[in-house]
């Protein structure tokens, strides 16, 4: 199999941070022309990298393509690639709706459900498929120690998997798939994912709401992080003393899975980058 170079932060939102300028359809006779300029437009579009020594002791700018920046090789099966890729195109069309009304400084925008729905399952699973995330499933099932191992191992005996990243890469694609348009959606995907990140897919569709930010100063812009989909902010209320005692409640970030986070533990808000005036923050609606 050839190797293949797959973002993890797709390049749909990796451009808006580059050099990247759209070719506008008045300079072209024909729309071959014009897909063809798009084309090498995208090609050369080069984003600017801070990256830091081991210790962040020192630093250095670079400039790098984009095709090439915040990506792993062969982090899926090319079939999946594929399908994320038809999902991006989809989600693509809802964000420039929300870009358009934000350039004509517009204080709130208009999405339809489904285009809701749409937008937060690409969120999601840019967070489940982030670097982060995606070492979960990074191991031998003898080396697994979250606090699920038992469910999982027998997850991946009644599916037939061979390794964790099996049910990793069946899980994505499920997700990918699910019809949230039909009733009883939740349902099949139960059927067809690992039932307890199942879950997790249906709490971050039903249980946060979406909420556009921009930068208060027109000449500030937002910074993107290569782990910027796999974090949030949690709440953890602590007991003190006795049952029925007073309680500490303390915030703090945290990319860890839903997995390794205590009880005590509710995500409050989790933070996704759209472009670098555009932020997108989840809310929980409990908080």
């Amino acid at each position: 199999m050839n190797s293949q170079y797959q973002h993890y932060v797709p390049q749909l939102i990796l451009r808006k941070f580059s050099d990247y300028i759209e070719p506008k359809d008045s300079a072209y006779a024909t729309k071959k022309k014009l897909d063809s300029a798009r084309s090498r437009a995208k090609n050369k579009a080069r984003v600017k990298v801070l990256t830091w020594n081991e210790d962040f002791s020192t630093d250095r700018l670079e400039s790098r393509l984009c095709g090439r920046t915040f990506g792993v090789k062969n982090m899926y099966a090319p079939e999946i690639e594929l399908a994320f890729s038809t999902l991006e195109q989809q989600v693509s069309k809802v964000i420039k709706a929300v870009e358009h009304d934000f350039v004509g400084n517009k204080t709130s925008t208009i999405l339809s459900r489904s285009q809701k729905d749409l937008l937060r399952k690409f969120l999601f699973i840019m967070a489940y498929r982030n670097c982060t995330f995606s070492k979960r499933f990074d191991c031998t099932m003898d080396e697994y120690r979250l606090n699920d191992r038992e469910k999982l191992l027998q997850y991946v005996r009644l599916k037939g998997f061979s390794t964790l990243k099996e049910v990793w890469l069946s899980n994505i694609r499920a997700f990918i798939d699910v019809d949230m348009e039909k009733n009883g959606w939740p349902d099949w995907l139960q059927q067809n994912a690992y039932p307890d990140d199942a879950l997790w897919f249906w709490k971050n569709m039903t249980q946060f709401f979406l909420c556009f930010c921009t930068p208060q100063l027109a000449s500030e812009e937002f910074l993107l992080t290569q782990n910027a989909y796999g974090t949030y902010t949690i709440i953890n209320i602590e007991i003190q003393g006795p049952s029925g005692g007073p309680f500490v409640v303390r915030e703090s970030a945290s990319q860890k899975t839903h997995h390794e986070l205590p009880n005590s533990a509710t995500i409050f808000c989790k933070y996704k980058h759209l472009g670098t005036g555009k932020f997108l923050f989840i809310r929980h609606i409990r908080i």
